[in-house]
């Protein structure tokens, strides 16, 4: 038996029953279908180091306050390249410490391939483990260790969408303790939620392998003398109200809603989905075109980049994280263009907190 408990922009959560968990496990079940290949789901999920994990949890499990690879038991091989079985321990931060406790998990992660009636797949498993070498921290902590019973992923390839993977999200789990039903919920439906951000980061991913240049040299960038308006939105700068940025990616002089700044360490670098699509079209990138991020911003619909892919097709932003840059200056203005493109493959360090 199951029952929709929630449905949001794409992702449908159930609540269960199933007769043979055990007592005290609730089962909860995320479902979605994102555009995407098996091999790029495994990129992300998979994790042998504990570098690795927590740059994982960065991004798809943001309530945890730290994250450790214990144990690494079966590393992938040339014959093997999706499978792994690892001993993990997390510390997941409660949503109202006043109310509830911290709590931790000890379990045993497998990741494998799989091939059912044609249909290729990868599964990546969760069942809790007792280890002396991981101890119980509720007596000197106060945070209350949790079970999985059967939960993790399950990625297939969508039979009626080419180029999409479905994606079940299972959470068979004990939070041991008394948790207001309200408060678990809450935190179940967020880490299925998070789904949505899986279909962000693959779209990250391929569009650092679309770009292939760097960041233009500051002696490459247009003068502003040179420009009266906007390269993207055509809009007439001012003297005061309307400044003045160059951009990274082209060159060109942008005003600032065409145009973000950030610092060195967390540098975003923007690019438009007609640069993506003109890369898709010219065979750079396999898999479907990608679509409009959640956090893009909206740009003008006239520009001359557009007549090279055969008409008005808009310009969106869509944010990369980057930090390889020749510049000396303390943060940059950067947007995509259709001409030089500059990317990067480093992340924001994944902040440590011990319970």
């Amino acid at each position: 038996m199951k029952s929709l408990q929630s449905q949001s922009k794409g992702v449908e959560i159930y609540l269960g029953d199933d007769p043979k968990a055990s007592v005290g496990v609730s089962t909860w079940c995320g479902v979605t279908e994102i555009p995407g290949t098996i091999e790029e789901i495994a990129t992300m999920f998979m994790s042998n180091t504990t570098d690795e994990y927590r740059n994982y949890c960065r991004l798809f499990a943001k309530d945890y306050m730290d994250a450790v690879n214990l144990y690494n038991i079966a590393s992938p091989t040339p014959s093997q390249p999706l499978r792994s079985i690892n001993v993990k321990w997390i510390a997941q931060q409660s949503p109202i410490p006043a109310i509830v406790k911290h709590r931790d998990w000890c379990f045993l992660e497998s990741c494998y391939e799989f091939d059912v009636d044609g249909t290729r797949g990868w599964v990546q498993a969760y069942k809790s483990t007792k280890m002396l070498q991981c101890p119980d921290l509720q007596s000197t902590f106060g945070v209350v260790r949790a079970e999985h019973h059967l939960s993790g992923f399950v990625f297939f390839q969508s039979n009626d969408r080419p180029g999409y993977i479905r994606v079940v999200s299972t959470w068979q789990v004990n939070v041991k303790g008394k948790v207001p039903r309200w408060i678990f919920s809450r935190s179940i439906k967020m880490r299925c939620f998070a789904l949505r951000d899986l279909h962000a980061s693959i779209q990250e991913t391929r569009l650092r392998h679309v770009m292939s240049e760097s960041l233009l040299p500051i002696h490459r960038l247009i003068p502003f003398e040179l420009r009266s308006r906007c390269f993207i939105c055509q809009i007439k700068f001012g003297m005061v109200f309307t400044p003045k940025y160059n951009c990274r990616g082209c060159g060109e002089v942008v005003c600032r809603k065409c145009c973000q700044r950030w610092n060195r360490t967390t540098m975003n670098v923007c690019v438009c989905v007609v640069c993506t699509m003109g890369s898709l079209k010219r065979g750079d990138v396999e898999g479907p075109p990608i679509v409009q991020n959640p956090r893009v911003l909206l740009l003008g619909t006239t520009n001359p980049l557009d007549e090279s892919l055969g008409g008005d097709m808009g310009r969106y932003i869509v944010p990369v994280l980057e930090d390889d840059y020749d510049s000396d200056e303390k943060d940059v203005a950067v947007l995509a263009d259709g001409r030089d493109r500059g990317y990067g493959n480093s992340s924001p360090r994944f902040s440590r907190r011990r319970p």
